[in-house]
């Protein structure tokens, strides 16, 4: 009789461990992929429509900078790993959004018309220096993230990620330079829906706009902010979504 007893509550305790571990890994997809769907509908409203519509494109500067800070971050102070998947995962994501906004945003289009009304002529002499062109044009102010070709907005993205990380290797064993670009990254995602809300305001609809997306704003940042917390993530990261 004591050994049955003893064998159940072995059972029971194996059976709620493992009813944990499911718990876990349950809780680690949400906290990796949720944030990431609604941009997938987005991305099917850009397809279906071949419009940008209101979607504002700086919504994918603002995530594609402050995720790759992240991940610089993580690597000077390791925090949950779920956190960096999510940031890999949105990226992608986020890249993926962005080459589509391209082909159909009115200033790409407008870029691209231009580009195909060139002398033939000229365009070869181009190519010659195409490097420093591309250079140029993403030093631009006037025209920032609002370029007609999906590369130079790689370029920019490569070279934002290039400087960054030499600054933290550089400076690796300074905790003020890594708590600096922690809180650079938190900073530039707090102004995620600044962009999205001056697009609205300027367009006066919002048209185009996914509402699966502002819905997963809503409900991904509630979720974060009480797995930040409770997990015991960096400052930064608890302090941008409360």
């Amino acid at each position: 009789f004591f050994f049955q007893a003893e064998d159940g509550i072995r059972d029971a305790q194996e059976s709620r461990g493992l009813g944990d571990v499911y718990k876990r890994q349950i809780l680690s997809f949400v906290i990796i992929f949720a944030p990431v769907i609604g941009y997938f509908d987005q991305y099917k409203v850009i397809v279906k429509t071949q419009r940008l519509g209101s979607f504002s494109i700086d919504v994918c500067f603002i995530l594609i900078t402050a995720n790759i800070l992240r991940i610089i971050f993580w690597f000077g102070k390791r925090f949950d790993t779920n956190l960096l998947f999510q940031s890999v995962f949105m990226i992608m994501a986020q890249l993926v959004l962005l080459r589509e906004c391209v082909k159909h945003a009115d200033f790409a289009i407008y870029h691209r018309e231009i580009v195909e009304k060139e002398d033939p002529a000229k365009k070869n002499r181009d190519k010659e220096g195409q490097i420093q062109t591309r250079v140029k044009k993403v030093l631009d102010k006037s025209h920032f993230w609002r370029w007609g070709n999906f590369r130079i907005y790689s370029d920019f993205l490569l070279i934002f990620t290039i400087t960054f990380t030499v600054l933290a290797t550089l400076f690796q064993k300074s905790t003020l330079m890594i708590e600096f670009i922690g809180t650079v990254s938190t900073t530039i995602e707090a102004c995620l829906g600044l962009p999205q809300l001056i697009s609205n305001y300027q367009t006066k609809n919002t048209k185009g706009l996914s509402v699966p997306l502002i819905i997963s704003w809503f409900i991904g940042d509630s979720l974060k902010t009480v797995y930040f917390i409770v997990g015991g993530q960096p400052l930064q990261l608890s302090l941008i979504h409360i």
